[in-house]
């Protein structure tokens, strides 16, 4: 048992955060060193998205870098809170609706994105295009589970070369960004 210095409760070891030698506990309870980060973040707001965006302009690539390790490590969790916090089917009209009325009071904007996507794009733009029609068209089918983690959800295309437009892989939306996470650490670490 132990002391917290901040509410003077006592309590068991589980409650305090080891230090950073981690032979030692800190002296103050995880909740109220939980409510003093807190109240600092929010006191000083501006000055902690100052220093972050700071950080990130100074480190970009490493922080890239970071970031896609870190999905990659935990891409299993990621998948599996991700399939258990799926959105009721009211949850996921609403945010379609919050989706629609958006884009109508925003056409000229989404129009720009699109042509300077296009524009910027054109292999990856014709191959869509190609996939929507052969849908279109049934020279495509599209199946009803994730041919890589078996689920039945919304399947999106995947290419793995988009000079080959009809060479399809149908994933879910995770496996889909699993697939370019993939490719891009694959190119990184062969460089």
């Amino acid at each position: 048992m132990k002391k917290c210095i901040t509410c003077k409760e006592e309590k068991t070891f589980e409650n305090f955060s080891l230090r950073s030698n981690k032979k030692y506990y800190l002296s103050e309870c995880k909740i109220c060193s939980g409510k003093r980060s807190n109240k600092w973040y929010w006191d000083n707001r501006q000055k902690s998205l100052d220093q972050r965006k700071k950080y990130y302009e100074k480190n970009r690539e490493e922080s890239l870098k970071k970031g896609k390790e870190r999905y990659l490590a935990k891409y299993n969790e990621i998948r599996k809170k991700a399939n258990e916090r799926n959105r009721t089917p009211e949850q996921r009209e609403m945010a379609r609706k919050r989706s629609l009325e958006w884009r109508n009071r925003n056409r000229e904007v989404v129009r720009e994105r699109t042509t300077k996507w296009k524009r910027d794009n054109p292999l990856k733009s014709k191959a869509h295009q190609y996939v929507l029609w052969a849908l279109r068209l049934n020279v495509l089918q599209k199946p009803l589970e994730c041919q890589v983690c078996g689920l039945i959800k919304k399947l999106e295309a995947h290419h793995k070369d988009y000079a080959k437009p009809l060479e399809v892989l149908w994933v879910c939306k995770l496996c889909h960004e699993y697939e370019h996470h993939k490719d891009d650490h694959e190119c990184s670490s062969t460089s």
